[in-house]
């Protein structure tokens, strides 16, 4: 995944975040996306528990709703 701003980027999909509300290093994003030729929302809640980590409970793709992220440098 690439975040850049508001956009999120995965291997065949696209979302762009609203800020939508949060506290203590959480946030809700509502989440507007396309790919693979369909396009759908998603309530996704983000947190950071540490500066190299990022968890995304109901993802809006993926195998699971709940992913962990880990920074790379790119």
């Amino acid at each position: 995944m690439v975040i850049e701003g508001n956009r999120f980027e995965w291997y065949e999909s696209r979302c762009v975040a609203e800020p939508a509300g949060g506290n203590q290093g959480r946030w809700i994003l509502k989440m507007a996306c396309r790919g693979e030729g369909q396009t759908w929302r998603k309530t996704t809640r983000l947190s950071m528990p540490s500066p190299q980590r990022l968890v995304m409970e109901n993802a809006p793709v993926g195998p699971t709703t709940a992913q962990a992220y880990v920074r790379c440098s790119r």
